[in-house]
Formats: structure tokens, C-alpha cells, sequence
């Protein structure tokens, strides 16, 4: 039967497709041509509109919220903070060519978050702000990264059906002394989003 032929012969040709990457399917929505995914590179420490610049692509950011308390004891202790400190919690939506890419949740202790000043958060970069209008240096990032699943507020933010992947990266930015000065929760969707780097391997003696 040429009818089911060409229906077969369909069939292979997408799952090869999907298998490739270049398409994805939801379950009872459709199939979808998959959208290129933007690669930063992490092999030095960049904020999000560097590493966008970096590769010639527009970023901007929506800010959610800006507040400040007293933190959970996780992020205090992440920060170095004794009990009862409080800290500024700043939520952005992060944009890769006006598409949503990243939500991020970053945390600062309030002798930090003094020097923003009026600096614009939705255009510039943390590590801008900190490095020229407070006058810090940054020297280093302590990082872990690991696979989650969206939850639905998370999935809104970025666009995604509930239950998709991303990736969360948390950070802890330090100075040339060791000392915390912002404490990261990073969330990129995974079909949009991967890392590169060039490493060297270490040769024991």
C-alpha cells in the first residue's frame, strides 16, 4: 500500500528528526520544531549579559522583585552571615533575544546591596554594578549544577510546561579575600540552554 509506505516512511524521518534534536514532541499538543540552544562559556566567570555578549547575542532582564529580610539559614550560611543578618533578595527574569532564558534569584548582604545605589538591574549585570558603582572586585565563584524538573510557578516564568527540564546552577560569588558577595540561584530551560568549556587535565606528580 503506497499510502502506508509514505506514512512509514514519515514516521522514521521524524523520529530521526526528534532523535537529532531538531524536533521535540508534548503529549497530546503536537510536534515542534526545536529552537537552537544558546551555549555560554564557563570557562571564566561572566555575568549573564557578558556571556550573551560573548557570543553576539541581545539580553535583557525583567526585574520580579527586590526585597530585603532576614534569609533562610541556608543562604546566610552560604554568604558567611551571622544569625539575624539580613540580606537583599533580587528575582529577574532573564531574556536571550527577547525569549525568556533564565530565572534567577540572587541574594546579597545589605553592606553589598548598599553600593547598587539606582543602578539599573533589568540592563546591567550584578557583577557591573558591584565591580564599578560599589568599587569590589570579584575574583572567584564557588558552583554546583545540577538537572530539575519545573514546578509551575518556575515553568510559568520561563515559558515551559510544568514538569520540563532546566538546569539549576547555584553560585556563590567571592572576592580576592574568600568573602561571599552574592549568593546565586540560577534556573535556565534546558531545551534553550547548555555550557562549554575548554579544560586541561591535570597531570599528577
Amino acid at each position: 500500500n503506497p499510502e502506508e509506505a509514505l506514512k512509514a516512511q514519515i514516521r522514521q524521518a521524524l523520529s530521526q528528526l526528534q532523535r537529532d534534536g531538531l524536533i521535540f514532541k508534548i503529549n497530546g499538543k503536537g510536534t515542534f520544531v526545536s529552537m537552537p540552544k544558546a551555549q555560554f562559556d564557563v570557562s571564566t566567570l561572566k555575568g549573564f549579559g557578558e556571556s550573551a555578549a560573548s557570543i553576539g547575542q541581545e539580553a535583557f532582564s525583567k526585574l520580579i522583585s527586590i526585597t530585603t529580610d532576614i534569609p533562610k539559614d541556608n543562604v546566610a550560611s552560604c554568604l558567611g552571615l551571622s544569625s539575624g543578618a539580613r540580606v537583599t533578595r533580587i528575582q529577574r527574569l532573564r531574556y536571550l533575544n527577547r525569549e525568556p532564558l533564565a530565572f534567577d534569584i540572587t541574594y546579597a548582604p545589605t553592606y553589598v546591596s548598599d553600593g547598587f545605589g539606582n543602578a539599573d538591574l533589568e540592563q546591567r549585570d550584578l557583577f557591573d554594578v558591584i565591580e564599578n558603582d560599589c568599587g569590589i572586585a570579584i575574583a572567584s565563584a564557588r558552583v554546583n549544577l545540577e538537572s530539575m524538573i519545573c514546578d509551575g510557578e518556575l515553568a510559568g516564568f520561563l515559558n515551559m510546561e510544568p514538569g520540563s527540564a532546566a538546569l539549576h546552577i547555584e553560585r556563590t560569588i567571592l572576592d580576592g579575600n574568600g568573602q561571599p558577595l552574592l549568593y546565586e540561584n540560577l534556573f535556565y530551560r534546558g531545551d534553550r540552554f547548555r555550557f562549554g568549556m575548554e579544560i586541561d587535565r591535570a597531570h599528577l606528580s
